[in-house]
């Protein structure tokens, strides 16, 4: 199962506008803006920002299932194990990129980041490549865990590590709103942009904050 990627930026754009247009706040008194987006996928772009496919969503996507076994041959199920604190499932990235290298070579050479749903309106906002830690470990096994930096072990299996976002912190600032895009949005250029955080983990922090106020 894929995804229209462009649905993703042209939403976010039309909710910019409608929010500036409904909330009478001007674009200055902005003074940061975090994103969330669905739960882990696979968006490749190009080195100019280009989506090469449409996205491959997460766990109902199983498509890369004889890579699952492809890197639990190669790394070993403990050791996927201890880089990730996770066995690997149909909703972790890391087999959907080696799907990709396997059966669309193409578009795999040409990828110059693997981003997800937030990453890259994070990256059409900045032009930076990033993704928070959090999400990072969906990338599983390339992320490990306790270093809380990229696998080179499991990189090797599956995709070189410079073609893998930044990892940040969810509110550290990573950018700021470009020139270009602050004309698309509506927004204002130089607002602060922080890595953000998928879908799940935004609700919970909503939830708690909710929960807290009450």
């Amino acid at each position: 199962m894929a995804c229209n990627r462009k649905a993703w930026w042209v939403e976010f754009v039309n909710i910019c506008k409608q929010l500036i247009e409904s909330s009478e706040i001007s674009p200055d008194q902005i003074k940061g803006i975090g994103i969330s987006g669905i739960g882990i996928c696979v968006l490749p772009i190009d080195n100019r920002g280009k989506p090469l496919r449409p996205a491959i969503l997460y766990g109902i996507d199983t498509r890369a299932t004889k890579e699952i076994a492809e890197l639990e041959e190669k790394l070993g199920r403990e050791e996927i194990f201890r880089l990730g604190a996770t066995h690997l499932s149909s909703s972790a990235s890391g087999p959907k990129i080696l799907w990709l290298k396997n059966n669309e070579p193409d578009v795999f050479e040409k990828a110059r980041w693997f981003l997800n749903s937030h990453s890259y309106i994070v990256y059409r906002l900045t032009h930076k490549a990033t993704v928070d830690i959090y999400t990072a470990c969906g990338y599983a096994p390339l992320m490990d865990v306790e270093n809380r930096t990229w696998s080179a072990a499991a990189a090797d299996c599956i995709v070189p590590i410079q073609k893998l976002p930044e990892l940040a912190w969810s509110s550290d600032v990573v950018g700021n709103v470009t020139a270009e895009a602050a004309d698309i949005t509506g927004l204002k250029e130089g607002t602060p942009v922080i890595a953000g955080c998928i879908d799940a983990a935004a609700e919970a922090l909503l939830k708690y904050i909710w929960f807290v106020i009450l």
